[in-house]
């Protein structure tokens, strides 16, 4: 009885799982309705499995992911927060967390490659439906790459994914590259490079973010030569001569990298973007400067309002975010939305802040210790990365913290297995 129990449970925890990645990654479906759905299962499952040993031993980690969720919610209930899908989303980034503790308790090793693959595949199939979507409407393209309010008067009518959806495939291509470059089974490794190809493919033809693309570029580059390394002072000696080199070229052959990027891209935004980190003189990179310059005020505008008195700088001003389709701008909630984690500052103060730092810290310490210490430096470049990014765009939403704390755990159960 027990036994067949124990099995119930865990093909329960599969779907759960398997539910996140659909929602999550899955632009048609990434809505409030469907992601309470899930999220409400994945925290039925927690709240069942609140004994098993993986949160036995991770108690700091499971209490402050409960405090953070707590103050979000009572914030909410109070009246301080402000109800919406974004919210909604803000929160579900923490549900993975808590999943990953029950992997390795629930799911045999079998079962975690099933859904390792069964993830990969979901994402997959939503990457080349993406691709379709733009080859055969560029405009829905344009529109999601460009106009906020357009890009929402979309949700829900068909596959096509925005700016979260291009943040969210930013960090599946990072984690699986990572994953290609450690995999030792060939079946894994064919899937891994199909995934790493595509999203490679989306994300430098019809993504048009600058951001996005300067961060995968990175991703490549870094976690190449931390493979390669396998250890801080070798990366560093390793990375400086290429750094060196391309500087070298930039500093060269500026016209000519000018002129190629104004030939390649036919988004004039992509172009003055890309051309603003070769050249910020440049008359080409002027549009892209004041765009960056608007960023920059955002951003601050979430300090400002959390050092604007001693409550907001222990409670925050809770969770706003502006009604674009009512008009309603960022100054007027008084948070920037270009920063997840400035953002946070503002929404719940140093009291959330904290409660940040000290979830990530242990969720990152936690995964870390699933991997031999030969990775150690290349799940640093992927934490690193994540808290750039973080800084710059959003990134507490459940497709993200699939991505993390789901993905990388599983792919953790057979980094070193050979080929079966």
């Amino acid at each position: 009885m027990a036994a067949i129990r124990n099995k119930v449970s865990s093909r329960l925890l599969e779907f759960t799982i398997l539910g996140i990645a659909i929602c999550g990654f899955t632009p048609i479906f990434n809505h409030s309705i469907y992601l309470v759905c899930i999220g409400f299962l994945a925290i039925l499952q927690i709240l069942c499995y609140s004994n098993v040993y993986g949160y036995r031993c991770n108690p700091r980690l499971v209490l402050c992911v409960y405090l953070y969720l707590f103050v979000c919610i009572i914030y909410l209930f109070l009246g301080i927060s402000e109800k919406s899908g974004d919210f909604v989303r803000h929160i579900l980034f923490f549900i993975p967390i808590l999943l990953m503790l029950l992997l390795s308790d629930k799911l045999n090793g079998k079962q975690k490659r099933w859904v390792f693959k069964m993830i990969i595949i979901v994402v997959m199939i939503n990457i080349v439906d993406n691709i379709r979507l733009c080859i055969l409407h560029p405009e829905l393209n344009t529109i999601v790459n460009r106009g906020m309010l357009a890009s929402k008067a979309l949700d829900g009518r068909i596959n096509i994914g925005g700016s979260k959806f291009y943040n969210a495939i930013y960090f599946f291509f990072t984690v699986c590259f990572f994953c290609f470059l450690n995999s030792r089974q060939k079946v894994i490794r064919h899937l891994l490079m199909a995934s790493v190809v595509l999203s490679l493919v989306f994300i430098s033809v019809f993504c048009l973010k600058a951001a996005v693309i300067l961060f995968s570029c990175l991703s490549v580059i870094l976690l190449y030569f931390a493979k390669k390394s396998r250890s801080a002072k070798k990366f560093f000696v390793r990375i400086a001569m290429p750094a060196f080199f391309a500087l070298l070229v930039v500093l060269l052959f500026e016209d000519v990298l000018i002129e190629l990027i104004l030939n390649t891209f036919t988004s004039d935004r992509l172009a003055q973007r890309l051309i603003l980190l070769i050249d910020s003189d440049s008359e080409y990179a002027s549009a892209g400067a004041s765009t960056v310059n608007a960023r920059a005020d955002l951003w601050m505008m979430s300090i400002n309002t959390w050092l604007d008195n001693p409550v907001n700088f222990i409670f925050g001003i809770g969770d706003h975010r502006a009604n674009w389709g009512a008009g309603e701008t960022a100054a007027e909630t008084g948070i920037g939305q270009h920063s997840d984690f400035l953002d946070s500052l503002a929404r719940y103060g140093l009291i959330g802040a904290l409660l940040l730092i000290a979830i990530l810290k242990l969720s990152f310490t936690y995964i870390k210790s699933l991997f031999d210490i030969k990775y150690h430096l290349q799940l640093l470049i992927i934490f690193l990365l994540f808290i750039l990014f973080g800084l710059s765009k959003g990134v507490f939403t459940l497709e993200i913290g699939c991505a993390l704390f789901i993905i990388l755990p599983l792919f953790a159960s057979f980094v070193d297995l050979k080929e079966e």
